[in-house]
């Protein structure tokens, strides 16, 4: 099966969060020049809990990573967690995939 469709497929998935993980541990930041930084080895965490095999998140593209947050976001928001207003912004500016240039930086 194609890569693509494969990615098509998991995002159809819901994103399951480990209780020990909370949305703030991902320290989602917008880098001056565009990048937004994140924390690798959380959203690896919950790409692994989500059911996703750890090999297609390292050959995931920059428009698959960033609907991952996004859909992590939505779903931590809708169980009840509180995030701040800088981060949903940042997870705003991930949402829109006409942005030139936009990058991922894992940390």
């Amino acid at each position: 099966m194609p890569r693509t469709e494969t990615l098509k497929m998991l995002s159809e998935i819901k994103v399951a969060i480990p209780d020990a993980v909370t949305f703030r541990d991902l320290k989602l930041r917008y880098l001056e020049g565009g990048a937004v930084s994140f924390d690798y080895d959380v959203l690896r965490q919950v790409w692994i809990s989500t059911g996703y095999h750890p090999e297609l998140l390292a050959g995931a593209g920059t428009a698959e990573i960033a609907a991952f947050i996004v859909r992590f976001f939505s779903a931590y928001v809708k169980s009840g967690g509180v995030v701040d207003i800088e981060t949903a912004s940042v997870v705003g500016l991930l949402r829109d995939d006409t942005l030139p240039g936009r990058r991922l930086v894992p940390v």
